[in-house]
């Protein structure tokens, strides 16, 4: 995500967010739950939900993050290493 629209991200908005520590890259939707406002560049707390209803909280880099929007992942090289039919 590029830093102006990282440092725009407020409470509540959704995001896709990419696991690094993932072999292919998995992304998890969800919604921005605190935003650390600093100098350099914003700190975000993302709150992910998981199919078996466990949540948790993770602190992304901001190049794992897109905007929850049409067409948001078009151009991220993470999705375009996934697996075919994997989200």
């Amino acid at each position: 995500m590029i830093r102006s629209y990282w440092d725009a991200l407020r409470v509540h908005d959704d995001v896709l967010v990419h696991d690094d520590t993932d072999r292919g890259f998995a992304i998890s939707s969800g919604t921005v739950a605190f935003v650390e406002s600093r100098a350099d560049s914003n700190g975000v707390t993302v709150r992910i939900t998981d199919d078996d209803g466990s949540i948790h909280m993770v602190q992304p880099k901001r190049l794992a993050v897109h905007l929850d929007v049409r067409d948001s992942r078009r151009d991220c090289w993470r999705c375009g290493v996934r697996p075919s039919g994997s989200g």
